[in-house]
């Protein structure tokens, strides 16, 4: 019941918020985006029968180690069918949404998300989905909308935003829509970033994002090796002018979703602190 998910979310909050001496430092969120029933069971059938699949023979082992498992309702507010934005934010606040809000309560506020409660207790955040980071899961932590489609306005927050470490794809909404006819901002892209990199914008406007980010402190890189490499704190990486590829398309030299995970994780433990890190899995709902 969509009560029971909100109790887990207010749990997860009263950890961070607890002024006692707590064993329990950093949380690492998983999202499967479309992750139903359904969609493991296709991906038994797929890992059994695929012959061709690089996949092949290996285990579903997700729930393997699991000790407990339950289903939950995740409807918005006054809807039947939940998307990933309201749900994301359900799982940001621990309330109730509205249908395709971002950071949106069915109140109309804008609550603090667990990204940004553990900001604020000295934690490092990160967020990294192979989709876009303006996309509504990853959004939904460290931004504040009326609307999903509202990407232009949302990477704005983001680079405003108090997350340390963003890596997903996305570029298009953070570059200048007059990009080509641009050439501060072509000399500005040949100082940032020297290998083939097709972009485009999805601006309406003639704002570099990029510059922003880089004037509040983060680091902005294009591919995941210099990433890994840097030293920096905070970081800015774009995977992708739109979506990163999914998992099986992969080719060889690909970076995945884990191999980023696990070199975040290094970075994030770095903070004594501790760190709060959600880690989407994006394209389940695309290919189911």
């Amino acid at each position: 019941m969509l009560k029971n998910k909100v109790a887990l979310l207010a749990l997860l909050l009263s950890i961070l918020s607890c002024q006692k001496q707590t064993k329990i430092k950093n949380i690492i969120l998983l999202i499967g985006d479309g992750m139903g029933i359904q969609q493991l069971n296709m991906g038994h059938l797929y890992l059994g029968h695929a012959q061709n699949s690089p996949y092949s023979k290996k285990q579903l082992s997700l729930f393997k180690h699991t000790k407990h498992l339950s289903l939950s309702l995740t409807k918005p507010h006054n809807h039947l069918v939940v998307d990933s934005a309201c749900s994301a934010t359900q799982l940001a606040t621990g309330e109730i949404a509205l249908s395709e809000s971002i950071g949106v309560s069915s109140k109309g506020d804008s609550p603090q998300t667990i990204l940004e409660l553990a900001s604020s207790q000295g934690k490092s955040t990160a967020l990294l989905s192979n989709t876009r980071m303006t996309h509504a899961t990853p959004a939904s932590f460290a931004s504040h909308t009326t609307s999903r489609f509202l990407e232009n306005e949302i990477a704005e927050q983001l680079v405003n935003s108090p997350v340390d470490i963003i890596v997903s794809g996305g570029l298009r909404h953070f570059i200048p829509e007059n990009h080509k006819n641009n050439q501060n901002f072509q000399d500005y892209w040949r100082s940032l970033i020297d290998v083939n990199y097709a972009y485009s914008s999805k601006r309406k406007d003639n704002k570099n994002l990029l510059q922003q980010a880089k004037d509040n402190g983060y680091e902005v890189s294009f591919t995941a090796n210099d990433y890994f490499l840097s030293q920096a704190k905070k970081h800015f990486v774009f995977m992708g002018n739109n979506a990163m590829p999914s998992a099986i398309d992969l080719v060889e030299g690909q970076i995945s979703v884990p191999e980023i995970t696990k070199q975040t994780l290094t970075k994030l433990s770095k903070n004594p602190n501790g760190f709060f890190m959600m880690v989407e899995e994006g394209q389940i709902d695309w290919a189911g």
